[in-house]
């Protein structure tokens, strides 16, 4: 079973079942969720068989810092004793190959017209949030899209803004250590509010860009 909820909306999460020969979505009711939202992060945890989920703006243009734990039937809201400032339109990635979720970027203001582009790298190890000064960074963004590539290891990031009309360029990979321009050919161009996730073919690696452009273009390609 697949639970997905990138954005919450009241107190309903979205299943996927895939346990039958036909897959279809239904909603869980747990006793106890996350206030609606939009904007917030979310990955799944397999070391904990759970989904993290954090950030976001509430109701009354409120940026939150909260971080919930989801197991499968409820939600519950952590305190860590450290945690990111607030923001949304942030990225979440689960780093199978070290066990931890990578946090980057976001926006710290929900006032329209308005954006605070963060440029910060958090890692959260089940326990608690840290702060990470890695080598490089894609810069100040928020709407970006991130994934891991577990084939070689690197959580690798895309697109964003980084201004009121300005979008953020560049591919970039994170090792753990290092933030990295990685030179590309047949880039997909700027956008804003992408998804990106890995697929792990039968015989081939492929990752797919699902993505938005202003002109309303919705399309998938693989960008490598």
């Amino acid at each position: 079973m697949i639970s997905i909820s990138p954005r919450i909306a009241g107190t309903a999460v979205l299943v996927l079942s895939t346990t039958t020969v036909h897959a279809q979505w239904h909603d869980e009711t747990p006793a106890v969720s996350p206030a609606p939202r939009y904007g917030a992060a979310m990955t799944s945890t397999a070391n904990t068989g759970g989904l993290l989920l954090f950030g976001g703006t509430v109701p009354a243009l409120v940026v939150t810092a909260e971080t919930w734990f989801y197991n499968g039937g409820a939600w519950t809201r952590l305190s860590p004793p450290t945690s990111p400032p607030p923001r949304w339109n942030t990225s979440a990635v689960f780093d199978s190959a070290r066990g931890v979720v990578v946090l980057y970027g976001g926006n710290g203001s929900a006032m329209p017209f308005t954006a605070i582009h963060l440029a910060d790298t958090w890692e959260w190890n089940g326990s608690t949030w840290t702060g990470i000064a890695p080598s490089g960074s894609p810069g100040p963004r928020h709407g970006h899209a991130a994934c891991f590539d577990s084939a070689r290891n690197r959580t690798v990031l895309f697109g964003g803004m980084n201004g009121f009309s300005s979008f953020a360029t560049g591919t970039w990979e994170y090792d753990g250590a290092t933030w990295s321009l990685v030179p590309t050919t047949g880039t997909p161009g700027s956008r804003s509010g992408p998804a990106a996730c890995f697929h792990a073919g039968v015989n081939r690696l492929e990752r797919w860009l699902l993505r938005w452009k202003p002109d309303r273009d919705t399309s998938a390609r693989q960008v490598g």
